[in-house]
């Protein structure tokens, strides 16, 4: 299907990818190698949202999106089944094929699991200590990533394509292979062994999350195009 895309890559001035982890796997399949290339992200909401309360009880992980394979919904729902019954809940909030998520449900009766469906981003987010995202499929970003970061929410996430770029606004985070249950787990159960430190809800000071507001972006792009028309 990109045969005829491929033909044509050598008459761009410039390409623009949303990650590192996009423009590198394009030229390893030998397109845009000897083009100029820029990594813009895409625009995500940065408002200022007063940090919540730091949650006290049992951890909470929490996973948000589309309930589906490739966001490795399967493989979170295994490794938290590994940690026993001691101080941790997991809340599920998004929707996927209703097939779909019947299955899980009946392959997953965990009482310590919530199944929320779609929710306010607010609320969620003050209800969990630690968001678990867990992409088996090469992320082209992961703007959720951003969303946990700019509420101070810490993360653990997978090394799925352009997701660990994003992941890193994140103050406190920690990386897992994408797909490993095991080492999920093991990630999972440091939180529960010191949760102290996993649940203050921090910030960066040195992280710039302007990086993703409206005028950055567009003003990245612009200085994109005026380069190109004074060549």
């Amino acid at each position: 299907l990109s045969l005829r895309k491929r033909a044509n890559h050598g008459h761009v001035d410039h390409v623009v990818s949303v990650s590192q982890a996009v423009l590198d796997r394009h030229r390893e399949f030998g397109y845009f190698k000897d083009t100029p290339g820029d990594v813009i992200f895409n625009i995500a909401s940065t408002r200022a949202i007063e940090a919540p309360a730091e949650l006290t009880g049992d951890v909470t992980f929490g996973f948000v999106g589309r309930l589906e394979p490739e966001k490795g919904i399967e493989v979170l729902l295994e490794a938290v089944s590994l940690l026993g019954d001691r101080n941790w809940r997991l809340r599920v909030a998004g929707s996927g094929d209703a097939d779909y998520v019947a299955e899980l449900k009946r392959r997953f009766r965990h009482s310590q699991v919530d199944w929320l469906g779609h929710v306010d981003a607010d609320d969620f987010y003050a209800s969990i200590d630690v968001l678990a995202i867990t992409a088996v499929w090469p992320e082209p970003m992961g703007r959720i990533a951003v969303e946990a970061a700019v509420r101070g929410v810490s993360v653990i996430h997978t090394d799925a394509g352009g997701l660990p770029e994003v992941a890193a606004f994140a103050a406190q985070r920690t990386e897992v292979q994408a797909g490993n249950v095991t080492e999920l787990q093991q990630a999972l159960q440091a939180v529960l062994d010191a949760p102290a430190s996993w649940r203050t809800r921090t910030f960066d000071d040195t992280i710039d999350l302007d990086t993703f507001s409206v005028d950055r972006v567009v003003d990245q792009n612009e200085q994109v195009f005026s380069s190109r028309s004074t060549d």
